[in-house]
C-alpha cells in the first residue's frame, strides 16, 4: 500500500509530469527564453525532453549515471536537465564561469564519464586533468561542423 503522506508518482516524477502535461495541455506555454523571446509549450518541452533523452541513451547514459552539464541558461540547458531526469540520470550543472583548478575539482568530484558543454566553453577542458571524463558533447554556437561527440583527452 502506498504511503498516503507521499505524492503520487504522476505528481512528482519528471517523466510522468512531462508526459501528462504534454497530453493534457500541449499548447499551454511552459517556458519563455528572454534571450530571443522563444516560447516553449508543454508539447515543445516534451519533444525536446524526449529528443535529449534519446540522445543521452544512445551515448550510454543509464538510470543513476551522473552527467555534467556545462551550459548557459537557455533551451539546451533545460532540455538536458529534463532529458536526463526523464531517464532517471543525474543532471549535475557546472557554473559557466569555472575554469582551471576549480573546474578540475568539480569534474573530478563528479565522477562523471560524460559532459554536455557549450562549444564556447569546451576548450577550457584542454587546460585541466579531466579525471574520469571520457566524452564531451559540445553543443551550441561554435560547435564543430561535424556533428557528434569528441573524446576528452586526459591531461595531468
Amino acid at each position: 500500500m502506498p504511503d498516503p503522506r507521499l505524492p503520487a508518482p504522476e505528481d512528482c516524477v519528471v517523466r510522468a509530469l512531462v508526459d501528462r502535461r504534454a497530453a493534457t495541455m500541449p499548447d499551454r506555454p511552459y517556458a519563455l527564453f528572454d534571450a530571443d523571446g522563444t516560447i516553449w509549450t508543454y508539447a515543445d518541452l516534451a519533444r525536446w525532453t524526449r529528443r535529449f533523452a534519446v540522445g543521452f541513451e544512445r551515448l550510454g547514459v543509464r538510470q543513476g549515471d551522473v552527467v555534467l552539464c556545462w551550459l548557459p541558461n537557455g533551451p539546451h540547458a533545460l532540455a538536458a536537465w529534463f532529458g536526463l531526469n526523464y531517464l532517471g540520470a543525474v543532471y549535475m550543472p557546472v557554473n559557466t564561469a569555472y575554469r582551471g583548478a576549480l573546474l578540475q575539482h568539480v569534474v573530478a568530484l563528479s565522477g562523471a564519464r560524460l559532459m554536455v558543454a557549450d562549444a564556447r566553453l569546451a576548450p577550457r577542458l584542454a587546460e585541466i586533468d579531466t579525471a574520469a571524463l571520457r566524452q564531451v558533447v559540445a553543443i551550441g554556437e561554435g560547435r564543430r561542423r561535424s556533428p557528434g561527440s569528441t573524446c576528452c583527452p586526459r591531461r595531468r
